[in-house]
């Protein structure tokens, strides 16, 4: 007959309730109330979601308020006058901004697959940046 490790008892005291003998087996149990395991989902299907979820909206990538204040940095950090934008030249420069962001995007990618990879690299995107100014 084989002997079982004995695992120690720890003791959890709570507000007017006596102590309570609990297990502690070193695990970590991802369990709520009802004693349910919460549910992991295979690697990269969460992702995919993410992808898709994306690519079905039209809203833009860039939030509006930072890359307003983005801009008016930029605009003192020319010297000189401080300018004052319009609401629809800030949203045409995001507009760019997010095209010109999503065109190097995809020819670094396009680079990443011609060298039989998967994965974009910061290098892949280098090249295309030199690509384009070329």
């Amino acid at each position: 007959m084989s002997r079982k490790k004995a695992i120690p008892q720890k003791t959890v005291e709570s507000k007017g309730n006596a102590a309570k003998p609990t297990a502690d087996n070193g695990r970590d149990t991802k369990s709520d109330s009802a004693g349910k395991s919460k549910r992991r989902w295979r690697s990269g299907t969460v992702a995919l979601r993410e992808i898709k979820k994306e690519q079905s909206t039209s809203d833009a990538a860039i939030p509006l308020a930072p890359f307003r204040r983005l801009v008016k940095d930029i605009d003192r950090g020319l010297g000189g006058d401080v300018h004052r934008f319009k609401p629809e030249a800030v949203l045409a420069i995001r507009s760019a901004a997010e095209a010109y962001i999503a065109d190097v995007f995809k020819k670094g990618m396009a680079i990443s697959v011609n060298g039989k990879s998967v994965t974009l690299k910061i290098a892949d995107v280098m090249c295309a940046l030199e690509v384009m100014r070329a």
